[in-house]
């Protein structure tokens, strides 16, 4: 496994360097959040965490905070999900209308990150394993015997949405299209693959990528549709 040495911020810098955390939990203080689970006490640590190593910190839980320019240098954005399209964009743009350095990747990646339709033909144009497909925009019109054979699919939206479906036959499949469209997004279609998550995260590090350990969350029952109430924990 690869080295990793932590990059010090010099104490001057910390000192004379303002940052604005924001996050949809950043003023929490408790455990689990009845509503957003382990991402509210994700939330309250990154700002402990921040604020233990010296950080001079100011903390928001909305987008307005950056309508106009903030009293802070730097911005560490976790304020995702936001219930509308595209909102992984939102803070970046903003910091960008603004001149504002902040950590994380521009706005058109995040765009692209929160459609998993061009992740994976990103994925796929640099030959990464990716299972096969169909996008069904909404208000389009919707065939399902396109899906990629499989005896069990998983239907959920394009953009990161809670809901999650599953089916075992192509009417299934075809009523969960409908009601991802109702409920206002594009849809998705997969074979449903048995197993557990695997998470590879990277990051920027000498101005190169860093791959960082894999986590792995290992499912008592494989073929179990892990839903968004279970992620939260």
């Amino acid at each position: 496994m690869t080295r990793i040495d932590a990059t010090r911020i010099p104490a001057a810098t910390l000192a004379s360097t303002q940052i604005l955390f924001v996050a949809k939990n950043a003023l929490w203080q408790g455990g689990l959040h009845p509503e957003d689970g382990n991402h509210a006490v994700y939330h309250r640590e990154m700002r402990e965490i921040l604020t233990e190593i010296g950080c001079a910190l100011s903390v928001a839980e909305c987008y307005e905070a950056l309508f106009e320019h903030p009293e802070a240098d730097f911005v560490f954005p976790l304020l995702n999900r936001g219930g509308f399209f595209n909102s992984e964009m939102l803070l970046p743009l903003l910091c960008n209308r603004l001149d504002l350095p902040y950590l994380g990747a521009s706005p058109i990646l995040r765009g692209l990150s929160d459609d998993k339709h061009l992740t994976k033909l990103e994925a796929r144009g640099r030959t990464v394993p990716t299972a096969p497909w169909r996008v069904f925009r909404k208000g389009a019109f919707v065939d399902v015997t396109k899906c990629p054979p499989a005896s069990r699919w998983v239907i959920k939206p394009t953009t990161p949405r809670p809901r999650v479906r599953d089916a075992g036959d192509l009417e299934g499949v075809a009523v969960a299209v409908r009601a991802i469209h109702d409920e206002g997004h594009d849809a998705i279609v997969e074979p449903f693959l048995n197993g557990s998550d695997v998470e590879v995260p990277v990051i920027t590090k000498d101005g190169g990528p860093l791959i960082m350990p894999m986590m792995l969350f290992q499912q008592a029952d494989p073929t179990h549709l892990r839903t968004h109430e279970e992620k939260r924990g």
